[in-house]
């Protein structure tokens, strides 16, 4: 197993995406981002490091991860806004569980963390901010 650490920034709006790059060859079964700082927000006052920060959407996570054509990987069925059990969008850590089957993966391969409403063009007006994430890729 081998686990890899990465910073990424994650942008509102304007297509402005975090990178990061698979170390090594093999199965990718999680995903966890730790919150380094900064947040995020899809309306006026509100804040969160993974999603909208106002209720009822402070359980709302979203983060998307790709490749690099933009293909949504996690969640494996992508949503501009879902939930994961455990967390929400103020959770200090964000984990997509092993899932199966497993992502094979290659050494270099970019992967794209995107604030979903900017993924999918939709609902950006009013979004603002930016959230530095260091991410864990559990690979096999």
């Amino acid at each position: 197993m081998h686990q890899c650490r990465m910073s990424v920034l994650v942008q509102k709006l304007d297509n402005q995406f975090g990178l990061f790059w698979i170390p090594v060859s093999g199965a990718l079964v999680a995903v966890r981002l730790n919150h380094v700082s900064g947040t995020v927000s899809c309306s006026r006052g509100s804040k969160s490091f993974w999603g909208c920060g106002t209720l009822p959407s402070l359980e709302s996570i979203r983060i998307i991860i790709t490749n690099s054509s933009d293909y949504a990987l996690l969640p494996q069925k992508p949503q501009v806004f879902y939930t994961i059990p455990g967390y929400n969008s103020n959770s200090p850590q964000l984990v997509f569980p092993d899932f199966q089957p497993p992502l094979a993966v290659y050494s270099g391969q970019e992967l794209r963390v995107w604030y979903s409403e900017d993924w999918k063009d939709v609902h950006e007006g009013d979004n603002s901010g930016l959230s530095c994430a260091d991410v864990y890729a559990k690979i096999i």
